[in-house]
């Protein structure tokens, strides 16, 4: 294990980067929960995606210089991430959504993960997901071997808890298409994926907060299936993604149609998932089988 250097205010070892937009009332948990933070070596940037509500006063009322706040006119979350990505000073980025929270050992455990693997590329962080009154949902803590190739099944990363060195970033960064908003994240995994390792902790370190207001609940019918179909297209038009799913497009393929079935299907739209889960066993009769078919089937029964 090679220990890190001293790290100071004008050069963190971690970035923390926050898009927001209007999530005033979720903030300040949001806020807290890094200054929480056992470890010291970090900044704090918060793009403001042009919120209207009283984020600005929020931001202002932590007074500190970890904080760096800039409000920029709404672009949506991709650029916002990009804009961050250029303006942070640390060795390692992370992202953080403006309603998840941190738990006090989070830059700890990245720190360990940094010496245990001679700084990595990149790494993710376990986390779990609760609902507003704290009740566990779901944990994504029992990562096993190589998972690069998970990545093919599905974004199990979400954002929460990635950590990319900065050299990296300046490489690849979000795709910007505001058609594929809710899918940039998982384009940015899938290239790096196809070019590094991913490293991993299974120590949860942080929690994603599910409520009604989250993006991935509330969508537009029409705009989550050109969401789906389009990075489908820059998924497999990407040399390097391409050659990383060699043999595997059809699978890859049939789990974003069952993505897209499932998200339709617990909104009601049962005759637009019928087609897209057909379209998945179509690409992939095996698919009949994975937990997230079974999961569909269930679906039609109860709603």
């Amino acid at each position: 294990m090679m220990p890190l250097p001293i790290y100071k205010m004008n050069n963190p070892l971690f970035s923390i980067i926050i898009p927001t937009y209007n999530r005033a009332g979720h903030l300040t948990q949001t806020i807290q929960s890094i200054q929480n933070q056992s470890l010291s070596g970090f900044e704090v940037i918060i793009v403001d995606d042009g919120s209207t509500d009283d984020t600005e006063e929020i931001v202002k009322s932590f007074v500190g210089p970890r904080i760096r706040y800039f409000k920029k006119n709404n672009e949506e979350r991709a650029i916002a991430r990009n804009y961050g990505i250029h303006r942070a000073k640390g060795d390692y980025i992370t992202f953080l959504d403006s309603d998840d929270q941190l738990f006090p050992h989070f830059l700890d455990e990245a720190k360990k993960v940094i010496e245990q693997n001679n700084r990595p590329e990149w790494f993710h962080l376990a986390y779990e997901i609760v609902d507003e009154k704290g009740v566990i949902i779901r944990q994504e803590n029992k990562r096993k071997g190589d998972i690069n190739k998970s990545l093919i099944r599905g974004n199990h990363l979400s954002c929460i808890g990635v950590f990319i060195r900065k050299d990296i970033l300046e490489k690849y960064q979000f795709n910007d298409d505001p058609e594929i908003i809710g899918s940039e994240d998982y384009l940015l995994w899938l290239k790096l994926a196809s070019l590094y390792p991913l490293h991993y902790s299974n120590t949860t370190s942080a929690c994603m907060i599910q409520h009604d207001g989250r993006s991935v609940i509330n969508f537009n019918k029409q705009q989550l299936i050109r969401r789906i179909e389009k990075s489908i297209y820059y998924a497999t038009n990407d040399p390097s993604i391409s050659n990383f799913l060699k043999g595997k497009i059809s699978k890859f393929k049939a789990h974003r149609y069952l993505y897209l079935a499932n998200h339709l299907s617990r909104a009601t739209y049962k005759k637009a998932s019928l087609k897209y889960y057909f379209l998945s066993i179509i690409h992939f009769p095996l698919i009949l089988f994975h937990r997230n078919s079974l999961s569909y089937l269930k679906s039609l029964f109860i709603l």
